[in-house]
C-alpha cells in the first residue's frame, strides 16, 4: 500500500520521491515471509517481509521457459501426469457447473488479507472432487546443482489446450498448485478464460496466460495443474450440467508453459 500511495503521489501529484529510481519489475516471492505466533495466541503474524528480486526488464525476470505436456492418468492413477513429452490421443473429461475446493478464494479479500498477514489457504488435492475438475501432476521435482528450490517459477504461465463443451459456451479456470509430500498444497497462480459462440463436441484449441508469479517449488514437492469450470472470484458463461473435455490431438498437444528465473 505504501508503495502504491508513493506511485500515486509521484504520477498523478507530483510529488518528487523515490519512485523515478525504481526497477520495472520488483518480484516478491510468494511465502518467504517468516512468521511466528501472535502474542497470546491466534494467527500466525508476519516478523520477516518476503524477499524482494528487483529487477531492470521482464526479460531479466524470465530466463528461460520450460513445456511440460499434459498426458493421460496412469494405470491405477485418477490424474493425469505433467511430463517433458508429448503425449496426445487421450481425452479427459468432468461435468461443469460446480463450485469445488481447487478456488482463488474463500471469501473475497478475507483470504487474501489472511496469506498477506502469514496464514495463506492449505488446499487439500486428494478433497479435489475429480468429476467436477481435472487434475494435471509433475512427479517429485530435484533441485539442479546450485539451486535450492525445485523449480523457480519466474513470470507469466502459459496454458495451450484443446477443448471442447457440450454446451455453447463456458468458463475454465486453470490454477497452479505447489504439492508437498503430504498432499497439501499451495496455490501459484490462477486465470479464467471464457469461450462462448461454440459449436457444442467440437474441439478448440486455446492459449491463455495466468496471472503472473514469483514462487520457489521446493525440491521434492510436485507442481500441478488444475483445470475446472467455476471459482467464486470470477463471473462464467459455465452451463451447468455442461460436459468438459480436455483433449491432447496429434501435432497440438495440450501443454503447460513454465517460466523460469
Amino acid at each position: 500500500m505504501a508503495e502504491a500511495y508513493a506511485w500515486l503521489d509521484h504520477h498523478l501529484r507530483g510529488v518528487e520521491n523515490e519512485v523515478p529510481t525504481w526497477t520495472e519489475v520488483n518480484n516478491q516471492v510468494m511465502f518467504t515471509y517468516e512468521t511466528a505466533p501472535a502474542p497470546g495466541g491466534g494467527p500466525n503474524t508476519v516478523v520477516v517481509p518476503a524477499r524482494r528480486e528487483p529487477r531492470q526488464t521482464w526479460e531479466e525476470v524470465t530466463t528461460s521457459t520450460e513445456r511440460w505436456f499434459l498426458a493421460d492418468a496412469a494405470f491405477g492413477s485418477r490424474d493425469g501426469s505433467l511430463t517433458t513429452d508429448p503425449a496426445d490421443g487421450w481425452s479427459r473429461a468432468f461435468t461443469a457447473g460446480a463450485l469445488t475446493d481447487a478456488t482463488a478464494m474463500d471469501g473475497i479479500v478475507q483470504t487474501g488479507k489472511a496469506e498477506w498477514s502469514g496464514n495463506p489457504k492449505v488446499y487439500e488435492i486428494e478433497k479435489f472432487d475429480r468429476q467436477a475438475l481435472a487434475v494435471w501432476a509433475t512427479a517429485p521435482l530435484s533441485a539442479d546443482a546450485g539451486q535450492d528450490a525445485g523449480r523457480r517459477i519466474r513470470g507469466i504461465p502459459t496454458v495451450h489446450l484443446s477443448v471442447r463443451s457440450s454446451a455453447a459456451s463456458t468458463t475454465l479456470a486453470a490454477y497452479l498448485f505447489d504439492i508437498a509430500e503430504d498432499n497439501t498444497a499451495r496455490i501459484i497462480t490462477h486465470e479464467p478464460y471464457t469461450l462462448s459462440e461454440l459449436v457444442p463436441d467440437q474441439d478448440v484449441t486455446i492459449t491463455w496466460k495466468l496471472q503472473a508469479a514469483a514462487y520457489d517449488v521446493p525440491a521434492g514437492h510436485r507442481v500441478a495443474l488444475v483445470i475446472n469450470s467455476k471459482d467464486q472470484l470470477y463471473s462464467d458463461a459455465t452451463v451447468d450440467g455442461s460436459t468438459t473435455t480436455v483433449t491432447s490431438p496429434a501435432g497440438q498437444p495440450s501443454r503447460l508453459e513454465l517460466p523460469l528465473g
